[in-house]
């Protein structure tokens, strides 16, 4: 990777260094993760993390930075459920993952309040139905708004049928949001990954 002034990048994150044109391993104005790059126009989708399912009852992203992004997309890849004909939910929360937003009317979805913003239902778990693939957008959630989550996704169903849809759920409160937690309506993530980029806004 190289910087503004043509050097090459050999750091990782802190300290970042860089091999100039004569050879000297000098300070440089980035990092290895391009979390600091100047001089040039960064733009894009940038890795922030990613969580392998294991049978767990929830995943959370926490790796919200209002700085460095003006939104989130979540890449959701295979992700099954234990239990037929589950719903891949998602909450929200504006302490960093303290607690997460669970209240009865916290999020609308078509014509609906509930108690979680909905991803994907009717997931199937018979041999051949792979869960859940997609991703899930946020965008600009750090504005104390009512937060809206846009889930394109495909899906092979509890009836063997493949399910694509794009759907839209928001908080019902304004807040400005700095975590997600993702699970299902009844059992637990069994597999599959997620993977959370943040779109860097400059």
């Amino acid at each position: 990777r190289f910087d503004a002034n043509g050097n090459f990048g050999i750091g990782n994150t802190n300290p970042a260094t860089a091999l100039d044109v004569t050879g000297t391993v000098t300070a440089t104005d980035f990092a290895g993760d391009g979390s600091n790059l100047t001089g040039l126009s960064a733009g894009g989708f940038r890795f922030i993390s990613s969580v392998d399912l294991s049978n767990d009852a929830t995943a959370e992203f926490t790796g919200f930075d209002s700085a460095l992004y003006d939104g989130y997309e979540f890449l959701l890849g295979n992700v099954s459920a234990s239990v037929d004909n589950a719903t891949l939910v998602a909450r929200t929360s504006s302490n960093g993952g303290t607690t997460y937003d669970s209240g009865a009317g916290d999020y609308q979805f078509a014509t609906g309040s509930y108690s979680s913003a909905f991803i994907s239902s009717g997931i199937g778990t018979a041999a051949g139905e792979e869960g859940v693939c997609g991703t899930l957008q946020m965008v600009a959630p750090h504005l104390a708004r009512r937060t809206m989550m846009v889930c394109t996704f495909g899906v092979e169903n509890s009836a063997g049928s493949l399910q694509n849809a794009t759907q839209a759920s928001a908080r019902q409160s304004s807040a400005a949001v700095n975590a997600i937690q993702f699970s299902m309506n009844a059992g637990n993530l069994v597999s599959g990954t997620i993977t959370m980029y943040g779109k860097v806004n400059s």
